[in-house]
């Protein structure tokens, strides 16, 4: 349980080739290395139930920086242009426990907001991030 947010982070992500295709699952695994090794984060440092309850503070800048690690390392976000809600999108609905859950696009546009507050790319991505999760809890019954 501990490892699903890295799970989820990396199964919703795609790889920098021109046609897209799904990540392997040695990609997902060293886009999570990677990130953990860059965010000098613990392997196990959260359950999903903890995840939930964070609240973006400096008390957890690692957690951003292996979110924003993840989503730039897998190209679904950049820094200037921010979320490609195409990927995201298509990546969505690849996910096997999503298969008949509905998502529109402009519920992802709306996380996929526009960084009109200017913050630094490491908030921007986590905040989507966040508003990404919290959308499939509540599609899943808190099953994600």
């Amino acid at each position: 349980m501990k490892y699903l947010i890295g799970l989820i982070l990396t199964t919703t992500m795609i790889t920098a080739n021109a046609v897209w295709q799904p990540p392997t699952k040695l990609q997902m695994i060293q886009a999570h290395d990677k990130c953990l090794r860059q965010s000098n984060l613990p392997p196990l440092v959260l359950t999903v139930s903890e995840f939930w309850n964070l609240s973006d503070d400096s008390s957890i800048r690692t957690i951003r920086d292996y979110v924003h690690c993840v989503l730039t390392t897998l190209h679904l976000f950049d820094d200037k242009s921010g979320f490609d809600v195409d990927r995201i999108m298509e990546q969505v609905t690849d996910i096997p426990y999503l298969k008949n859950t509905v998502i529109e696009r402009s519920t992802i546009e709306k996380c996929a907001d526009g960084n009109e507050n200017n913050d630094l790319a490491d908030v921007w991505a986590f905040r989507g991030f966040r508003c990404f999760m919290d959308i499939i809890k509540k599609r899943t019954n808190g099953i994600a």
